[in-house]
């Protein structure tokens, strides 16, 4: 290992390069959000126009460019990643200097070892004490390699930052080819009075009809709810939907293909009349749950289903 990686390594093993960071925010009174990223994700994701905006100048020299690995392609070269347990530290660092922070933005290409391993009650009570003031909290990883159940190990810090009336916009994403590798929504969320949330995201996520029915209950009146990929533990999309109608007091929702119950089984040319792929803000899904369309759309499929069945059967005897 050369001199200036081993050094490197000594650096944030001692501390020093969070309580640094803690540091220089509480020096700096308007700099209190906090982004946290292992790399440039749009420099990956998106191609940008530079200096012509009409052509696509960036993706003909971004191929040129030294740009940074992601944990999957590092990985994948059999490179060591570190571990992101060193995200709890930072934390802990700008709340030990008297830091109140209103903004967390985290995205990973790596998950390993995020979260660490499991905290006490007294340092969780202590990070959660640095939160009173926290408005913004964003959660993104993009991990191809998790096995499955390995997201809960970013549940409990995610909970902990998030536990705070103070919480106005909440977005979680978990993206992984990984069966099974979904955020448990209520873990994140655990019942508590939350009467500033107006803005939540959930992507990849999993929850119970039962906790979902008394998650909305909890909630004020949103701006913005959105539901991207998210699985039904139990209960049925049916009655989700009736809940949604029910209880939900949201101006804007979203409902991206929702995963689980009777969506696995369901016919693809159904699933898309009903929730239609591309447009999750103008389903018959969405709209039923706003109120502007009268019957449930999975109980008018079922029923169709159940009446083709027993003319079925009686041509059958016939």
């Amino acid at each position: 290992m050369c001199r200036s990686v081993w050094n490197s390594k000594l650096f944030m093993e001692s501390g020093k390069f969070y309580r640094a960071v803690g540091l220089a925010i509480a020096r700096l009174p308007c700099a209190r959000r906090l982004d946290i990223r292992d790399t440039d994700f749009e420099c990956h994701r998106r191609a940008r126009s530079v200096m012509h905006p009409e052509d696509d100048v960036w993706a003909s020299i971004s191929r040129f460019m030294l740009l940074p690995l992601t944990g999957y392609h590092a990985k994948r070269e059999d490179l060591s990643v570190a571990d992101r347990h060193d995200i709890t530290n930072m934390l802990h660092a700008v709340r030990n200097v008297g830091a109140l922070l209103k903004g967390i933005d985290i995205q990973l290409s790596n998950l390993t070892g995020f979260g660490g391993a499991t905290p006490g009650l007294p340092r969780l009570q202590e990070l959660s004490s640095g939160m009173s003031q926290l408005e913004y909290l964003s959660f993104r990883a993009e991990d191809e390699d998790l096995y499955e159940g390995e997201a809960a190990n970013v549940e409990l810090p995610l909970s902990t930052c998030a536990d705070t009336p103070s919480l106005r916009q909440l977005r979680c994403d978990m993206r992984s080819s990984t069966q099974g590798a979904l955020i448990d929504i209520r873990r994140v969320l655990p019942p508590r009075a939350r009467p500033r949330l107006d803005d939540l995201w959930f992507a990849r996520a999993a929850i119970h009809l039962s906790e979902l029915k008394a998650l909305i209950k909890q909630l004020p009146d949103m701006k913005y709810c959105g539901l991207d990929h998210v699985h039904l533990l139990s209960g049925t999309w049916e009655e989700a939907l009736d809940v949604l109608r029910q209880d939900l007091k949201c101006r804007l929702l979203c409902l991206v293909e929702p995963e689980g119950a009777e969506c696995d089984g369901m016919a693809a040319e159904d699933y898309k009349a009903i929730f239609n792929r591309d447009e999750g803000f103008h389903s018959d899904a969405v709209h039923f749950s706003r109120g502007l369309l009268r019957e449930n759309p999975l109980r008018a499929l079922r029923n169709r289903e159940q009446i083709a069945l027993e003319e079925q059967s009686d041509a059958m005897e016939e």
